[in-house]
């Protein structure tokens, strides 16, 4: 269990004036609440409570459920910062920007720009492709010198025009500020991943996986950088103990599948086991992958290779139809075929 910091505001002043006047207070709470800027009070209790009921059905997607208590927050604490910035991450996480946007900005009326700034950039990053980049670029000059969270958001901004070293910079400085960041440092793994620089990949990816031992993507991430290292080993323990965290999860099985086929000593034995693997990921995919090819097809525009986002990344839907779990299974059973 972790603690973090909150910063409680509490928007005090008459309805005749045109802006609140925020008072501060700062709160010690349990939990993975790195980055996020808290809320207001009154009461300070009242406040807390939202949050804590609010934040963890955001954070599992269950945004149904959040809307509907965030709902009941209003009345139990309407003049809260935090009901508007949780409405926002609702937005966000739900693709209505538009949405997003007009929370933050009551935010940010309440409490002030740096408490949303980086919600704001998240936000412009669902836009695709260099538009949302060059937007969310917007809100990364004179940032705090103890924001962590938007320095990781610029460089995700970053790397979507290509610029690496600008991308790294940041990341390196929300380590400095927050050495626990888990978003920074998946970030820098990816960033590694793309090039290919799989043994600094594998650094930032353990690091992550010690931050948070639970986080499926960290180890499926971690298990990717293993085998572009050629630690096969590593990377089948790695893909293990994602299935481990979350046995109903459908991509490590494939990639398990993969590393046995392609890597494997070529033995009967071995293909069997890469096509269980397959059809242990047709089991739990159901159809999933068709719906990610759709997906992909639908939010990524015709940009310029060097300037498309990692969804986005030349090859991506062909690397996704790969995932095709029946065409998988049958390559198996010809391979295993013709060796009988």
């Amino acid at each position: 269990m972790r603690s973090a910091t909150l910063v409680l505001v509490l928007v005090s002043g008459c309805a005749s004036l045109p802006r609140p006047t925020p008072r501060v207070v700062t709160l010690d709470v349990p939990g993975p609440c790195v980055g996020l800027p808290a809320f207001s009070e009154p009461p300070l209790a009242a406040c807390r409570e939202v949050y804590e009921r609010v934040a963890p059905l955001i954070e599992a997607a269950r945004l149904d459920e959040a809307r509907a208590e965030l709902a009941s927050a209003r009345e139990l604490a309407p003049r809260c910062a935090i009901v508007d910035l949780l409405e926002a991450r609702i937005a966000r996480r739900g693709g209505d920007p538009f949405t997003a946007f007009g929370a933050l900005d009551r935010a940010a009326m309440a409490a002030g720009a740096d408490l949303v700034r980086a919600d704001r950039i998240a936000t412009s990053l669902l836009e695709e492709g260099e538009r949302g980049a060059d937007h969310a670029l917007m809100f990364c000059d004179g940032l705090p010198g103890d924001d962590a969270a938007s320095r990781t958001g610029c460089a995700v901004a970053a790397l979507r025009l290509g610029d690496r070293a600008r991308a790294e910079a940041w990341l390196r400085e929300a380590i400095a500020i927050e050495p626990r960041s888990f978003a920074a440092w998946m970030d820098l793994g990816e960033m590694w991943t793309d090039v290919r620089s799989y043994d600094q990949a594998r650094v930032a990816f353990t690091a992550a996986t010690r931050i948070d031992p639970d986080r499926y993507e960290a180890f499926l991430a971690l298990g990717a950088a293993e085998r572009g290292a050629q630690h096969f080993d590593a990377a089948e323990a790695s893909y293990r103990i994602a299935i481990e965290i979350d046995p109903d999860r459908a991509e490590a099985y494939y990639d398990l599948g993969l590393l046995y086929q392609d890597y494997g000593d070529d033995a009967e034995p071995t293909l069997r086991q890469a096509q269980d693997f397959y059809r242990q990921f047709a089991q739990h995919a159901q159809g999933a992958f068709t719906a990610l090819v759709d997906d992909v097809s639908r939010r990524c525009p015709m940009v310029p290779h060097e300037r498309a986002s990692p969804t986005c990344r030349p090859g991506r839907i062909q690397l996704i139809e790969t995932y095709d779990p029946t065409r998988r299974i049958v390559e198996m059973q010809a391979q295993i075929h013709a060796m009988q």
